[in-house]
């Protein structure tokens, strides 16, 4: 009984040979002569590039089973993967579910409360007089002079606050 593998060489074989001999025609007619465009080689090297395309060949086959193995192992763990989120989902859905039932068992026999009224709306007005301080006398408040004496001399500063004393 002969091996699938082995057939598939068997066919690249053929078709590396039929190729081959399709050059080597080519190349008695052109008989190796420019055309103007490009020139014709030798057509190629002969048994030992037929031996290495064979060998890539086998090795390409060789691989190929693992390379598919790995790929539907792949497809398995996302398939995993979507299951395990798409579970995750549902008994979250379900979770929230549940706890809006029960809210709403426990609140049902209970009055609702209405929350207050936010109070009417007023327009702001302006102050018509300022502010009295706690404690203090209005014309206190009333005739406070701040001075600033910056670069005078003590004599003028004692003029100053003499005059300010008696009440000028």
């Amino acid at each position: 009984m002969q091996r699938r593998c082995s057939r598939t060489v068997h066919r690249l074989a053929y078709r590396i040979r039929d190729g081959q001999r399709t050059a080597a025609k080519y190349q008695e007619d052109s008989h190796g002569i420019p055309d103007g465009a490009h020139t014709h080689g030798s057509g190629g090297a002969g048994l030992g590039t037929a031996i290495l395309v064979i060998l890539g060949a086998a090795l390409a086959v060789k691989l190929a089973a693992p390379v598919a193995a790995a790929a539907l192992e792949l497809v398995h763990i996302v398939q995993i993967a979507a299951a395990v989120t798409g579970g995750v989902v549902v008994l979250a859905a379900g979770a929230a579910y549940a706890t809006v039932r029960v809210h709403r068992w426990r609140t049902r026999g209970t009055t609702a409360v209405p929350s207050p009224a936010p109070p009417p709306w007023r327009p702001v007005q302006a102050r018509t007089a300022p502010r009295q301080v706690a404690g203090q006398p209005s014309s206190a408040i009333e005739h406070h002079h701040h001075i600033h004496l910056h670069g005078l001399d003590a004599a003028d500063v004692a003029a100053i606050i003499r005059h300010q004393q008696e009440g000028g």
